[in-house]
């Protein structure tokens, strides 16, 4: 329990702008009080920033109150109320279901969106970072940024950007929040579009900034599985184990994901990984395949919980720690953009 120190209230500077203590940069006050009330899904991490910021005294630097409510009901509750001004689900710009005659092939933590912290079900959009960095931070500049395991972006609200006959694009891009974390600007373009039986997805960054940014990303899609022994892998790869850390050994022949006696879920972590992977499922006749560029998704990780009828087959750029390691990471010039594509096929 506890809360977080409040800061000394901020003075203004002659340009008007305030810098409270903690904060990273100054910010222009809205020129009178603002009352936001902003909704979140209980125990979700979204909350996270926002209560911070309200500690710290960064709201009231701004002008802005504001009143956090609740909702245990998942979106579908958040969307029928109309008590909030601002609300986030905690579920960003990602797919969230994919069906073939009437076979949902996506899995769907139960009752929808409200039993865990983060989504994890679906297709979740790993960035700015795959895994947990070492110590849980990102090194810029000599600074220490905490960071989520898998990034922010999967708990960021997205907008939609435009929307086609077959596919729609949505856009997350850095505020305020975000750069507490992450000190960098960026726009992430994420385009989805239905061709028959495949999912082509392409997701473009851009550093909006004038410094060079910094990136590891990845995807997390939690496919239906009847069971696990039923799930037969046909992945080609250089490497296999169930760390990332140290010497990896050379992969097997055949990738099996098998269940570990003692531990709450099994995880095998690939490099060198060769496009495509497949899976079938003898249990539900479910195959499913993972298509990417080998030069962009060097890594791949398999992974699955105990007790739940799912399993994760994951195009990774980058390990837990490669943000903070040398040449180990992608970085972008400022004005540049990039381009990675990858796509899902279910039959």
């Amino acid at each position: 329990g506890g809360s977080a120190p409040a800061s000394e209230p901020a003075s203004a500077a002659a340009d008007g702008t305030v810098q409270a203590e903690g904060m990273l940069w100054p910010v222009t006050p809205l020129p009178e009080k603002t009352k936001l009330t902003v909704s979140y899904l209980a125990n979700s991490t979204a909350e996270a920033v926002t209560y911070l910021a309200q500690q710290k005294g960064w709201l009231e630097a701004c002008n802005l109150e504001v009143e956090m409510v609740y909702f245990a009901g998942g979106p579908a509750q958040m969307e029928a109320s109309t008590s909030w001004d601002v609300g986030t689900s905690g579920i960003g710009g990602m797919i969230t279901g994919f069906s073939l005659n009437g076979e949902e092939y996506i899995w769907t933590r139960h009752p929808n969106f409200s039993e865990c912290n983060r989504p994890r079900f679906g297709v979740p959009v790993l960035f700015p970072s795959c895994g947990n960095p070492d110590n849980g931070v990102h090194i810029f500049d000599g600074k220490a940024y905490p960071m989520e395991t898998h990034g922010f972006a999967d708990l960021c609200a997205w907008e939609v950007d435009s929307v086609g006959p077959d596919g729609v694009t949505l856009a997350l891009e850095s505020t305020p929040l975000t750069k507490f974390l992450y000190p960098f600007d960026f726009t992430v373009l994420m385009n989805y579009n239905l061709e028959g039986n495949t999912a082509a997805i392409n997701m473009t960054v851009i550093n909006e900034g004038d410094t060079n940014m910094p990136f590891s990303f990845g995807f997390h899609p939690y496919f239906k599985a009847s069971k696990l022994e039923n799930v037969d892998f046909d992945i080609k790869c250089a490497t296999c184990s169930e760390s990332a850390k140290g010497e990896q050994p050379a992969a097997p022949e055949t990738i099996t994901l098998t269940r570990k006696e003692g531990s709450a879920d099994s995880i095998r972590l690939m490099t060198g990984v060769k496009s495509p992977m497949r899976f079938t499922d003898s249990g539900n006749g479910h195959k499913v395949t993972v298509s990417f560029d080998e030069s962009v998704f060097t890594n791949g990780v398999l992974w699955q919980q105990d007790a739940e009828s799912f399993v994760c087959m994951e195009p990774w750029n980058g390990w837990a720690n490669s943000v903070n390691e040398a040449d180990r990471h992608i970085e972008l010039a400022p004005g540049a953009s990039k381009t990675f594509a990858w796509s899902i096929t279910i039959g």
